[in-house]
């Protein structure tokens, strides 16, 4: 990557499953309801509890992240030469969906009208829609996150960092082209958590984490090289074939040099970047920025808690129009001139 770009932090951790009406599955996202869909998923009221597998938030010294798990060197090369790629996590959040059904999602308070000749809500258990909620974070001059418009071009010198929120239970892959160029898995990672990617609802992660050991390791920083970073957030119900993770990723790192960096095949690659440009997929943006990030934003990412309904909403909200849809990928481009 151009760039003192990506040491990469994501914090993952666990949380519960809720319900949705059973008449409500096929076809009722739409970008006038998405927000208010995603935001109705998350448990009301002010959670203060971390997950279970969290820890106290990542430390990181020497490439390291988080209770002395190794953090990842990936980079891609350029003109000025390559520059390093960290992703790390907490130990694996345990899921309490045990069974074979995918983690639901509530609609109790959703804005989506759904007929019912009972008018009652019923138990039954169905998948809700994907959702992923992003927000992106700049330095201000006191040195704070303050919101900005990902839509925005940024300069040299900036300093940025993203913030995830996905509405499932599920699985997480992380890939970056720079320039359309050289797609690399950045995570999961055969270093961290043994190479598994699971990734719980409503607990916000950051890219790159905000306990990094120094300033560098804490933000984006840009350099004067013009260039668009993109970063394909996957997230699926189930995870992904033919793409390592766990074992089959260790394996694959074994014998190889480090940083281990795995590459799609054209395939595969072909399949991210269709999905990312689905047309069934919905948008709804923020037009307020400039707010400073809270308190309980900040205690919920390093904490590894839940966001609650009270919590500041994501800056984009992209979700999949249909529940029948089992994965979403949502592209976010960082474009410094």
């Amino acid at each position: 990557m151009r760039s003192k770009f990506f040491p990469v932090i994501v914090l993952l951790s666990l949380v519960g499953s809720t319900l949705l009406p059973a008449f409500a599955v096929q076809d009722l996202i739409t970008a006038g309801n998405a927000r208010s869909s995603f935001m109705n998923s998350r448990p009301e009221g002010l959670s203060n509890k971390a997950q279970s597998g969290g820890g106290s938030g990542s430390n990181r010294s020497s490439g390291r992240a988080g209770s002395g798990t190794p953090g990842r060197r990936a980079s891609s090369s350029t003109a000025s030469g390559r520059s390093n790629t960290t992703v790390a996590s907490r130990s694996n959040p345990s899921r309490r969906n045990t069974g074979n059904n995918p983690p639901q999602t509530t609609n109790a308070r959703t804005n989506t009208t759904v007929a019912s000749n009972a008018g009652n809500v019923t138990n039954s258990f169905v998948p809700s829609a994907i959702g992923l909620g992003y927000t992106l974070f700049m330095r201000d001059a006191s040195g704070n996150p303050s919101r900005v418009d990902p839509s925005r071009n940024f300069r040299a010198g900036d300093h940025l960092r993203v913030n995830l929120e996905s509405n499932i239970d599920g699985y997480l892959y992380i890939f970056h082209t720079e320039n359309g160029q050289n797609p690399q898995m950045l995570y999961p990672d055969a270093r961290l958590n043994n190479g598994s990617n699971r990734i719980a609802a409503h607990v916000p992660y950051e890219v790159p984490s905000s306990t990094g050991a120094n300033e560098e390791e804490r933000w984006f920083v840009f350099d004067n090289k013009p260039a668009t970073e993109r970063l394909y957030i996957v997230v699926t119900r189930e995870p992904l074939p033919y793409v390592p993770t766990e074992t089959a990723l260790i394996n694959y790192c074994g014998g190889r040099p480090q940083p281990c960096t795995w590459r799609p095949t054209d395939t595969i690659w072909a399949s991210v970047k269709t999905q990312a440009t689905d047309s069934r997929v919905v948008v709804n943006r923020s037009e307020a920025y400039g707010q400073t990030q809270t308190t309980d934003e900040r205690e919920a990412v390093t904490r590894g808690a839940l966001l609650t309904q009270r919590a500041p909403e994501p800056s984009v909200v992209r979700m999949n129009a249909s529940s029948q849809t089992n994965q979403l990928v949502t592209m976010i481009d960082l474009t410094h001139r």
